[in-house]
């Protein structure tokens, strides 16, 4: 089996217009969000390589940007709309924003319970199968992997299968790497483990549980400290450990596995138990009010942001074509949020490439849905969506979307309709375990904005000109939208738009602005825009500190920043994740300008990634210029 892993989650505006300790709740609300990010896409039939197609890279690239600048970061502002004002519109009693921001201002609760409990509803939701009609298919071993996996595993895995029926069943994994569980880089494990996976993962909310098999072997004292070692590896990343001699599980499991369970804390036993009355979030949304708001304020804001960044990742990859129509077979195997992920990334992807005519145009497509339908339907002209009982013809691609199962399991329609979605199918499932994936894409060529109509209009006097053409009414209201979507803002501030037409343009550009005119996002939104790294010279330390808040509070934190303040460790952490990729925008003093290891480390960095725009903040703080 094939799989690349991603990270993404999106969450409500409205959850920062609560009253009281806002703080504490975004806190919580974040440790679950970030928690459940990690996805995978699977395949039985071949691998996934990313395009040679330099056009698709191109456009992909930002589309992928503008999605994950953020965990969690805001949802697509409409759909926001849609669902508070349908299928959540008796949960809480609000009111539109006003002003300069858009979306929605919270007022008064309807809940049974407070904010706490709506997050423990939320807990308690992602740790249940979706519907009680759900197969317990048991997790099928790679044929990789089964060379690593002995009789007696064999044996330990049909046994732990039977002691956590039935909630838990689905949540047994088998030979996961110590990367993934401990979101360590390799380069940062040990030599002897960057290759090494456990035996046994059992993973939800509240259980953080590796079960090692050991056979004699284990008993040598080198394995022995190697064993050591690594269970303190996984310890410090808040698993426990848990390991068993091979005698023990062919002769004394039962009273093993009971001694275990009997001493570990019962909130997660439970979880595992049918008794606790909690056996599917169908069910469950139905008799708990609580539940159901959990569902639809939570779980869906964040179902819906990850499932867009995997349908980016299909197209990069080749498995979704955007240079003809496709037929897609959507097996919505729990939470039906595929359809409304693809018009959210065609509405971004529209907007790009009317401010970018050479990019790609946005896809068209059919897409025939077997599964609930739960959510409100916001029509786009480029997709055509029926919602049928069994396939239909043929189709460029079977998509099996969960976003309760965990990689590696067959959900209930992809096992009913196996004859149609092997070889070429391919599953989005929830990943396991703590490793993140979210660095920018390389791009063959770049992103070529070109608006020399819409340019003309803002270069006069009070913004515009007789007769605009409708090609920069459309660029207009292109930058709009993504000033909406990634900022929610209602419209741009004067001299805001025409800087950054100016920049995206490519076009050197000075910006002389009143203190709070909105010069930061001149440079962060065409920073977003465009494919690489913003690198930013900032003078002041403190004002550096001030940006990166700001952008965190707009639901972006792909940020680093590197000061005489930091530790040296932190320092460096910071010029890998820039040479990895993983940052979207660099804060740095003109000083470190001056240290050649740095100077270094940024051509190595655009030798991989390009840095796409270079920001000379507060540049009457500079005293010193020359012709560089």
């Amino acid at each position: 089996m094939f799989s690349i892993r991603y990270t993404a989650s999106g969450r409500l505006g409205l959850w920062d217009t609560l009253p009281g300790s806002v703080d504490q709740f975004q806190k919580s609300l974040k440790e679950i969000l970030v928690g459940h990010s990690n996805a995978v896409l699977e395949s039985e039939g071949r691998d996934f390589v990313g395009t040679d197609d330099p056009s698709v890279a191109c456009i992909t690239s930002v589309c992928d940007k503008i999605i994950m600048r953020g965990n969690p970061t805001l949802v697509d502002s409409e759909f926001e709309r849609a669902l508070l004002s349908g299928p959540a519109r008796d949960f809480f009693k609000y009111a539109e924003s006003e002003g300069p921001e858009i979306g929605y201002r919270f007022e008064k609760s309807n809940l049974p319970g407070n904010s706490n409990e709506l997050l423990n509803a939320a807990k308690e939701l992602l740790d249940l199968p979706y519907s009680s009609d759900d197969s317990s298919f048991a997790q099928p071993l790679p044929l990789n992997h089964r060379e690593l996996t002995s009789d007696d595993e064999e044996l330990f895995y049909e046994k732990l299968r039977i002691a956590l029926e039935p909630l838990g069943v689905f949540k047994i994994h088998r030979q996961v790497s110590i990367e993934d569980l401990t979101g360590k880089k390799l380069h940062k494990l040990p030599g002897h483990l960057q290759e090494n996976r456990v035996d046994f993962v059992v993973h939800n909310s509240r259980a953080k549980w590796v079960f090692e098999v050991d056979g004699s072997q284990h008993s040598e004292p080198g394995q022995s400290a190697k064993d050591r070692e690594r269970d303190q590896i996984l310890r410090n990343a808040g698993w426990t450990v848990h390991r068993i001699s091979t005698s023990a599980v062919r002769d004394g499991f039962d009273n093993w596995i009971e001694e275990l369970l009997s001493s570990t804390d019962k909130d997660v036993t439970v979880k595992f138990n049918k008794s606790s009355g909690h056996c599917s979030v169908t069910q469950i949304i139905q008799a708990s009010r609580m539940h159901e708001a959990a569902f639809y304020t939570v779980l869906i804001p964040l179902a819906v942001h990850r499932c867009l960044r995997c349908l980016t990742q299909l197209y990069h990859h080749d498995r979704l074509r955007c240079d003809r129509d496709q037929r897609i077979l959507v097996l919505e195997e729990d939470i039906p949020v595929v359809a409304e992920a693809m018009r959210m990334l065609i509405a971004i992807w529209r907007s790009i490439h009317m401010l970018s005519p050479k990019t790609l145009p946005p896809p068209v497509m059919k897409l025939d849905i077997i599964g609930d339908k739960l959510l409100p339907e916001i029509p786009d002209a480029n997709i055509e969506i029926r919602k049928v009982d069994a396939p239909d013809g043929e189709y460029d691609l079977v998509l099996s979307n969960s976003f309760l199962l965990d990689e590696g399991y067959i959900g209930t329609l992809e096992h009913k309709h196996s004859s149609i979605f092997y070889p070429n199918g391919v599953r989005i499932r929830s990943g396991v375990g703590l490793r993140t994936e979210r660095k920018l894409q390389w791009i063959g060529e770049p992103v070529e904005y070109d608006f020399p109509e819409l340019l003309r209009s803002l270069s006069v006097r009070n913004g515009s000109v007789p007769n605009a053409s409708d090609v920069s009414t459309r660029q207009r209201s292109a930058l709009c939208f993504m000033l909406q979507l990634i900022y929610r803002k209602r419209d741009f501030r004067d001299g805001q738009l025409l800087a950054i037409s100016r920049l995206l343009h490519r076009s050197d550009t000075v910006v002389l602005l009143p203190t709070g005119g909105g010069k930061s996002l001149v440079y962060q939104l065409s920073g977003m825009l465009l494919p690489g790294m913003t690198i930013v010279i900032d003078p002041i330390i403190s004002l550096m500190a001030d940006q990166v808040a700001n952008l965190k509070k707009s639901g972006i934190d792909l940020i680093g920043e590197v000061s005489s303040t930091q530790l040296a460790k932190d320092r460096i952490s910071v010029i890998q994740d820039m040479s990895e990729g993983s940052l979207a925008f660099v804060f740095v003093a003109p000083e470190r300008l001056q240290i050649e290891r740095f100077r270094e480390s940024l051509r190595t960095r655009k030798g991989v990634f390009p840095i796409s725009l270079a920001v000379v903040d507060e540049a009457h703080c500079i005293s010193e210029w020359g012709h560089d």
